[in-house]
């Protein structure tokens, strides 16, 4: 409201500071949610989930140095793979205020029972509709066990369509590496969950990779790539490794995947959603430019 009044802007001069929605209530055993204001730390979610053997699940690494509030505003941070490699959003509910200063809040019940949420147009907009003040974010069962697998390919193509089945059979890809060596393609996929369910994933990767051509070769390393972390397609995948680039993958769905390793624009538009989300709710650019 201050901003729209004195014709001012969210961005390098102007920054808002949320610190201040600090609450992190208690953890709600039985919906596996929790409530956390907008400048809870990411981490310090994830510490009070795991007292009750819960977690936020496995996140990309940037994740974890953002506020919740960052967090849900996020296009990319905002979403986990759910079984089978579809992306879910991390907040079932938010509260947040729009650009006019009116708040917002998911309404209690199903959707389909409360009408139009107004409020989820924050979650994944960048900060550029509204800003989030608080979430209610979804946790799952910790993880009790971590492993991992190599396999080898004849090249990149069946090493990407090994791991596009895996996630279409319900195999959820905590973290994968991929780079060639000696002329074949080399996939170290790390699995987490349950033993029942490392095993059952792990024996079900297995079966898609041989299918694809592969062949198991080993344990593997916890091998890293160096770079920021970018949500990018499958074919943006497929150019970094047909000129030889190293990717790591995290938050691996069927529509989308967080990468190390692959080049993208310096500047990522708003999508034609968001702009009109934008033009119906920030008229003056309060929250910041768009181009």
């Amino acid at each position: 409201m201050v901003l729209k009044e004195r014709g001012a802007s969210l961005g390098p001069e102007v920054r808002l500071d949320r610190s201040g929605f600090d609450r992190l209530g208690k953890v709600e055993d039985r919906s596996m949610t929790i409530e956390a204001g907008a400048g809870v730390s990411i981490r310090d979610v994830e510490v009070s989930a795991n007292e009750q053997r819960l977690s936020l699940g496995p996140l990309p690494p940037a994740a974890w140095s953002l506020s919740v509030g960052a967090l849900v505003e996020d296009s990319a941070q905002a979403y986990r793979v759910v079984v089978p490699g579809r992306l879910e959003r991390v907040a079932s509910r938010v509260t947040g205020v729009l650009p006019d200063g009116h708040l917002v809040a998911s309404p209690p019940g199903p959707r389909h029972a409360s009408g139009p949420d107004l409020a989820s147009l924050l979650i994944g907009a960048g900060g550029l509709v509204g800003l989030v003040t608080s979430a209610t974010l979804r946790l799952m069962p910790t993880h009790d066990v971590e492993q991992r697998r190599l396999f080898s390919f004849t090249s990149h193509v069946p090493a990407l369509d090994a791991l596009r089945e895996a996630l279409s059979a319900g195999v959820v890809v905590a973290r994968a590496v991929v780079r060639g060596r000696a002329g074949r393609t080399l996939v170290e996929v790390t699995v987490r969950g349950s033993a029942s369910n490392v095993e059952r994933s792990l024996e079900l990767f297995s079966r898609c990779a041989e299918q694809a051509g592969g062949r198991f070769e080993g344990q593997g390393r916890e091998l890293e790539v160096d770079g920021p972390e970018s949500e990018v397609s499958w074919a943006a995948i497929a150019r970094a490794l047909t000129v030889g680039t190293s990717v790591e993958l995290f938050r691996v769905s069927l529509s989308s995947v967080i990468a190390r390793g692959v080049p993208v624009a310096a500047f990522d538009p708003p999508s034609p959603l968001t702009r009109s989300l934008i033009a119906a709710f920030d008229r003056t650019h309060a929250l910041g430019r768009t181009s």
